[in-house]
């Protein structure tokens, strides 16, 4: 079974997922001091969208920020006024970076036909098999919402709980973007894997405060309802009483025998037409089998459309 989120003060989804990180080098440049913008726990919580594919290609909102040019970085000032001093020239940082990933190349932006969120982070995710991992299950629970699968549940046992966190939005399969509600689409993830060995994937995650509380309160709205609910005393009053009651009139029930000598024999179900008015053309009430026909109030059948009955639909790999 998938392991649920537990619910700390502001939601399952956190601004820093409980997953490894790894040091990692990049040099940029700055050439307005609005480039970037850090947080008070040195992360980059945002890339001006003009040096994304530029002078901070290398860089990716939620890097957190170790060492500058060198110099170990402790507070959010001392890198403020380590990289306004450096305006203009190149730069090179060490960072703490979520493994498994790399920067968001703009080619591969424009062939999902990426558009980009305020407050979240986008950046390319990499999933290889080892020769150790099983081949069975991947290991968690992808919920589809429009274009996006959202990672609601991950086996603690599962692959997928190495490259993958509460709240990750899954955008496309190897370059492909996801089709609107197509669940078969999803099922590809798993299947590629077991096959190919690999996939890419193109991951959204919520970085402000305005994007985590949204992504939060939608979240709960795609948990499956608890199970462990309590219910009132008056209910379960109520429920013992009503099956109570049942519990008498069932016993006072005798089914007839089937074998018995009285059995009545079975007819054809009397199929009676009732017309209520011109307005009910074509619509038959049987009394016995239940059936009801109706006809449409449009003349014309090029008209009618087909029914879309997709939903929020969710796979489940377990």
């Amino acid at each position: 079974m998938a392991r649920q989120p537990k619910k700390g003060p502001s939601g399952p989804i956190s601004i820093l997922p409980d997953i490894p990180y790894k040091k990692t080098e990049a040099t940029f440049k700055m050439n307005k001091e609005n480039d970037i913008d850090v947080g008070d726990n040195l992360m980059i919580m945002n890339i001006a969208p003009a040096a994304l594919t530029s002078n901070c290609a290398e860089l990716i909102a939620g890097d957190r920020i170790t060492k500058i040019n060198g110099q170990p970085m402790k507070t959010k000032a001392e890198v403020v006024a380590a990289l306004k001093s450096q305006l203009g020239n190149d730069i090179k940082v060490e960072l703490l970076r979520r493994q498994f990933t790399k920067p968001l190349t703009a080619e591969r932006a424009k062939k999902i036909g990426l558009s980009r969120l305020d407050g979240f982070t986008y950046f390319l995710l990499t999933c290889v098999k080892e020769s150790t991992d099983p081949v069975s299950s991947f290991g968690f629970t992808l919920k589809l919402l429009k274009n996006r699968a959202h990672v609601i549940a991950l086996d603690p046992k599962g692959i997928a709980s190495i490259y993958f966190c509460i709240g990750d939005a899954l955008l496309d399969l190897d370059g492909t973007p996801i089709p609107f509600n197509d669940i078969e689409f999803v099922r590809g993830y798993t299947q590629k894997f077991n096959k190919n060995n690999r996939f890419t994937v193109v991951i959204e995650r919520p970085l402000s405060q305005q994007a985590l509380f949204m992504y939060n309160m939608l979240f709960k709205l795609m948990l499956p309802q608890e199970s462990d609910v309590e219910m009132g005393p008056d209910a379960v009053l109520i429920g013992k009483e009503a099956a109570n009651m049942h519990r008498m009139v069932f016993r006072r029930l005798k089914p007839r025998s089937v074998y018995g000598p009285r059995v009545d024999k079975r007819g054809e179900p009397t199929l009676k037409t009732l017309d209520v008015s011109e307005k009910a053309k074509n619509i038959r009430v049987a009394s016995s089998a239940m059936e009801l026909k109706i006809a449409s109030d449009i003349d014309d059948e090029d008209e009618l459309k087909p029914v879309d009955r997709k939903s929020h639909a969710m796979f489940d790999d377990f």
